[in-house]
């Protein structure tokens, strides 16, 4: 990322948000040596709902079901975002219930890690005995907090699939660039599974649905950079696969030179296996 650019922009932002826009901008940048053999580089956090099966000793006194949270942080509802990018995507997590694997995954639900294309891969075909496929489908969005104080990814698998759909077409229909409208985030109890909390996406009123003006110039650097970032995390993503086929070694699943990209589930506790890292450092 340009991020000198970024930082630019961020500097000429009005004074409510820019000491935010300037701090994320300085942490995307920051490297930290000394904390085990590779360096720590910054990476979007993951956006998630308390469920009632979330071990809730890590997290802020007074989470409830339902709350979101970042990392450990409880955040308000609904939390104002601004999207930047959707893209679809595919997680193959093992059937065992005592094993928080995932077996496979693919960035663009196209083609897993695994070598297979997810179309023709058996784990992706519909399964009329348990209602679902084992390689479930997923809407990954990337979204920047309204007050530009962080970039954070949201995933709609599972039960959340349908409401990822739903955004995307609401998104569609606004016809314009998604940083164009903010949106709020929430959650809300399934209503076939009672026990499950689900995300839900809140058109704003006519004064706060339409992002401020004043933000587009730093919003619009950001969409554009992030964008090629995705476009070479696939680049990278096809290369390995490639590689892989045309060096005759096995099919990876679950290892650290696999680059596997692994996304904590919303309705699941899991545990990315040690060593599985992103192939770039965002996964948009």
């Amino acid at each position: 990322m340009n991020l000198e650019k970024l930082l630019n922009l961020a500097n000429d932002l009005p004074d409510a948000v820019k000491e935010n826009a300037v701090n994320l901008v300085t942490r995307m940048g920051e490297v930290i040596e000394g904390i085990g053999d590779e360096p720590v580089v910054w990476r979007p956090s993951y956006l998630r709902i308390v469920q009632g099966t979330t071990d809730r000793t890590k997290l802020p006194k007074g989470t409830g079901i339902g709350d979101l949270i970042i990392g450990e942080n409880k955040m308000e509802s609904p939390l104002k975002v601004i999207p930047l990018r959707m893209h679809d995507a595919r997680q193959f997590w093992s059937p065992d219930p005592n094993e928080n694997k995932m077996l496979c995954s693919s960035p663009d639900s196209k083609f897993g890690y695994i070598g297979n294309e997810c179309r023709s891969c058996p784990h992706s075909q519909f399964n009329e005995e348990t209602k679902k496929s084992e390689c479930a489908k997923m809407k990954t969005v990337m979204v920047v907090l309204a007050d530009l104080s962080d970039v954070i990814v949201v995933n709609f698998s599972k039960t959340n699939y349908s409401v990822g759909r739903e955004w995307e077409t609401t998104m569609k229909k606004a016809a314009v660039l998604p940083y164009r409208r903010t949106y709020g985030l929430s959650a809300k109890t399934n209503t076939a599974y009672k026990n499950i909390e689900n995300y839900d996406v809140q058109i704003l009123d006519a004064k706060e649905r339409n992002t401020p003006s004043e933000l587009i110039p730093f919003l619009t650097e950001l969409f554009t950079q992030v964008g090629e970032d995705r476009k070479e995390t696939l680049v990278k993503f096809y290369e390995f696969i490639k590689n892989r086929k045309e060096s005759g070694a096995p099919a990876l699943a679950n290892s650290a030179d696999s680059e596997m990209t692994l996304i904590t589930s919303d309705e699941v506790a899991v545990e990315a296996p040690q060593g599985a890292e992103m192939a770039t450092k965002y996964e948009v």
